[in-house]
C-alpha cells in the first residue's frame, strides 16, 4: 500500500463503499470506493463513445488520486530542500 491509499483509507474513508454496495452514484460515494473499484467503474461506463456519468465521475476521481499523488511529493521535495538548506 502506496501513501496515497493509506492516507485515502485512514483519513477519506476510502474503501468504505464498493462497488457492489454502491447507494448512489454522487462524487461523494465515488470518493469512498477503493482505487480498484474506481477503475473498474471508469474503465466499465467512462471510456465509451457515449460515456455515463458515473464513468465521468470515476474518471474525475481517479485524476484526483493521480494529482494529489504529485502535489504531495512536491510538497515532500521543497520541505527537504529547506531542511537541506537550514542545516548544511
Amino acid at each position: 500500500m502506496n501513501i496515497e491509499e493509506w492516507w485515502g483509507r485512514t483519513f477519506e474513508r476510502r474503501g468504505s463503499v464498493t462497488i457492489k454496495t454502491m447507494p448512489d452514484s454522487s462524487i461523494t460515494t465515488i470518493q469512498r470506493m477503493p482505487t480498484e473499484d474506481v477503475a473498474e467503474l471508469y474503465r466499465s461506463e467512462g471510456i465509451h463513445d457515449h460515456p455515463s456519468v458515473r464513468g465521468i465521475l470515476a474518471g474525475v476521481e481517479l485524476r484526483r488520486r493521480e494529482s494529489w499523488t504529485a502535489r504531495a511529493a512536491l510538497i515532500v521535495s521543497v520541505i527537504a530542500l529547506f531542511v537541506a538548506a537550514v542545516f548544511h
